[in-house]
């Protein structure tokens, strides 16, 4: 876990290192919490997801384009647009 923190440290932006600190704590205790030995990266990834727009909208953002493979603008605007309803 500590290359992924480190790479996040220099991708998410403001993100503080306590701050990753959590959300790698809450996707871990997440996780644990399916009962499943195997846990798909997909689920990982909507994990991060979900405890990023808690803290930093912009940080979602980047790591949902890559996480959700967005492949043009559209896919921008689409996931600002559901960050405004949220």
């Amino acid at each position: 876990m500590a290359i992924a923190k480190s790479s996040a440290r220099t991708k998410l932006g403001p993100i503080n290192a306590e701050q990753i600190e959590q959300v790698v704590s809450k996707v871990e205790q997440k996780a644990r919490n399916t009962g499943k030995w195997e846990v798909k990266s997909s689920v990982l990834g909507r994990l991060v997801m979900k405890e990023l727009m808690k803290i930093d909208q912009v940080a979602y953002l980047r790591y949902a384009s890559v996480c959700k493979a967005f492949d043009n603008p559209t896919h921008f605007s689409e996931e600002v647009a559901l960050l405004k309803v949220n």
